[in-house]
C-alpha cells in the first residue's frame, strides 16, 4: 500500500498539475508500506534554491525520518513483531548546499561551510522495543552526522522536532 502527493501517478510516474504545468519532483511524496512490513518513504525536497543559494531543509528531513519511525512503532504494536529493525536513510542532491536553519537566522555567511558531498547515506540495527519507547534515539543515530555536516548542530535534533508527537 501505498500513499503519495497529488502529483505522483500510477507506477510512480509523475503527473502534471490540474493547471497542465509539468510536476518537478520538488512537489512529491510517497510512503509506502510493504507486505513485509517494510517502510519507505520518498520527498522530492530535502534541498532546494533559497535567497541565491542551495540549502537543505534539515528540519524537514529530520521531521519526516522521525515520522516514518513512528509508524514503524505502530508496525510494532500492531503485528506485535518483537525483533530488531535495519532502518535506513538516504539524502541526495547535497553537494553545495547549506543549511536552511542557519540561512533563516543569518543569511548566507562566508563561515557556513557547503556540504561537499553527493549524498548522505546511513543505516542502522534498531531492537524494536527501543524503537518503539525512544524513536528520538534512533532518529539520532540515522540523521545525527549529517546534521552535524550540514548546520553544525545550530538546533538541537529534538528541538527541530519537538512538535512532532512521540
Amino acid at each position: 500500500m501505498a500513499v503519495a502527493s497529488y502529483y505522483l501517478g500510477p507506477g510512480r510516474v509523475p503527473q502534471p498539475g490540474r493547471d497542465g504545468d509539468s510536476v518537478d519532483e520538488t512537489s512529491l511524496l510517497e510512503l509506502e508500506v510493504r507486505e513485509d512490513g517494510g517502510l519507505r518513504l520518498f520527498c522530492g525536497r530535502a534541498s532546494d534554491m533559497v535567497g541565491g543559494g542551495r540549502v537543505a531543509f534539515e528540519a524537514l528531513i529530520a521531521g519526516l525520518t522521525l515520522r516514518v519511525l513512528l509508524a514503524a512503532a505502530e508496525v510494532i504494536a500492531s503485528t506485535r513483531y518483537g525483533g530488531s529493525w535495519d532502518l535506513g536513510m538516504s539524502v541526495t542532491n547535497l553537494r553545495g548546499c547549506r543549511s536552511y536553519l542557519m540561512h533563516g537566522t543569518f543569511g548566507f555567511r562566508s563561515l557556513d561551510v557547503p556540504y561537499s558531498a553527493d549524498s548522505y547515506e546511513q543505516v542502522i540495527r534498531v531492537d524494536g522495543e527501543v524503537l518503539t519507547a525512544r524513536p528520538l534515539s534512533a532518529l539520532e543515530s540515522l540523521y545525527e552526522r549529517l546534521h552535524r555536516g550540514l548546520s553544525g548542530g545550530a538546533k538541537a535534533i529534538p528541538e527541530m522536532v519537538a512538535n512532532i508527537s512521540t
